[in-house]
């Protein structure tokens, strides 16, 4: 690997490894009522929204990272047992398996 093709790979990585990174403040669990979110602001004229008193349960797991196609194969999910959590994680895999599939086609 030459030293142009090598830079160009150091920056095609450092461009997915950002797309992949939750932004910061979404990552804060422990932000005060009352913080405005100003990413959030998407009408004109209207403030942005602010944090509550409490939220329900799943809004934790929106910031959590999901698995990566590498940790779904590795799981053997034909053989665990039925339940929302592996039908979800068998769902994903499918997913990835197909975005992978047509981005090889493609190139």
């Amino acid at each position: 690997m030459n030293a142009a093709s090598r830079t160009l790979f150091k920056q095609a990585l450092h461009k997915s490894n950002a797309v992949l990174r939750p932004h910061a403040a979404c990552m804060s669990t422990n932000m005060k009522p009352g913080t405005p979110l100003p990413g959030l602001a998407v009408f004109k004229g209207v403030d942005a929204p602010v944090v509550q008193e409490s939220y329900p349960d799943w809004v934790a797991d929106l910031v959590k990272p999901k698995k990566t196609l590498a940790e779904l194969r590795k799981m053997d999910l034909m053989n665990a047992p039925l339940n929302d959590e592996t039908l979800a994680h068998m769902h994903r895999q499918l997913k990835l398996e197909r975005r992978a599939k047509r981005k090889a086609a493609s190139s």
